[in-house]
């Protein structure tokens, strides 16, 4: 009967907790590609996780950015209908009254 083959099964980077956590793993992997003699496949490796934690930062970049730009515009909301804009019930812009000072 033959031996069952053993699963070489390929251990998955975990995904990043947050946009410090993997831009910190993603400075490391660069010093380790930059300093370190690597074996072609332990680089080619890290290059794929380097780009993983990269678009990982990108978007987490562009969630922030968009976030950002939808608490502006909220806020930019409530202060232009601040501005004074004339009423018809407002007694300075009536034409009723004749003012001569």
């Amino acid at each position: 009967m033959a031996k069952a083959k053993k699963s070489t099964s390929k251990t998955t980077p975990a995904k990043p907790e947050s946009f410090e956590e993997s831009l910190s793993e993603l400075e490391k992997l660069t010093e380790l590609m930059e300093e370190e003699n690597l074996p072609l496949g332990e680089m080619v490796k890290a290059f794929e996780r380097g780009q993983d934690l990269l678009n990982f930062c990108q978007k987490s970049l562009t969630s922030a950015r968009e976030s950002i730009e939808l608490i502006e515009a909220e806020k930019l909301k409530p202060a232009a209908a601040d501005h004074h804009t004339p009423s018809k019930a407002d007694p300075a812009t009536t034409d009723d009254d004749v003012r001569l000072f």
